[in-house]
C-alpha cells in the first residue's frame, strides 16, 4: 500500500502544481533517453481530456491474481476524480487482504467511480 499512500500524499499536496504525477516502483527502469520525452509521448499518444490514470499493461507479473495492470508505473492526473479513487484505493487496500493491483483490477472491471472511462491501460513496448 505504500505506494498508494505517496501517490494520495502528493496529490493532496497539490503535486507541486504539476498535472501529472509519475509513480515507478523501486524496481521499475527507465530506458528511454532518447532526444524526445517519452512520458511527455505517452500522454500525447494516450491520454484524452477524460483521462486521469495512465498505468502500465501486466500479465500476471508478481504476487496475487492481477493481470491486467502492473502498478509499478502509473501516471496520476491532478484532479478531484483521481484524489477520490486514490482515497477509495487505498481505503480498499486497508481493508482487505488483496495486493495494490488486484485491488485496482477489480475496481476496474467493477467500473467503480467510472474507472473504465478515465483509466488507460498503456500498451507493452
Amino acid at each position: 500500500a505504500g505506494n498508494v499512500v505517496a501517490a494520495l500524499n502528493v496529490l493532496e499536496a497539490g503535486a507541486g502544481g504539476a498535472e501529472w504525477v509519475a509513480w515507478l516502483d523501486a524496481d521499475a527502469a527507465l530506458m528511454d533517453f532518447g532526444s524526445t520525452d517519452s512520458i511527455e509521448a505517452a500522454l500525447a499518444r494516450h491520454a484524452s481530456p477524460e483521462t486521469r490514470l495512465l498505468i502500465s499493461h501486466g500479465e500476471l507479473i508478481g504476487p496475487g491474481s492481477s493481470s491486467l495492470f502492473n502498478s509499478g508505473f502509473v501516471l496520476f492526473r491532478r484532479h478531484a476524480w483521481t484524489l477520490k479513487l486514490v482515497e477509495r484505493w487505498l481505503k480498499e487496500l486497508e481493508m482487505g487482504t488483496e495486493n495494490d493491483q488486484e485491488v485496482l483490477e477489480r475496481l476496474y472491471r467493477a467500473n467503480e467511480l467510472d474507472l473504465k472511462k478515465h483509466l488507460v491501460v498503456l500498451p507493452q513496448g
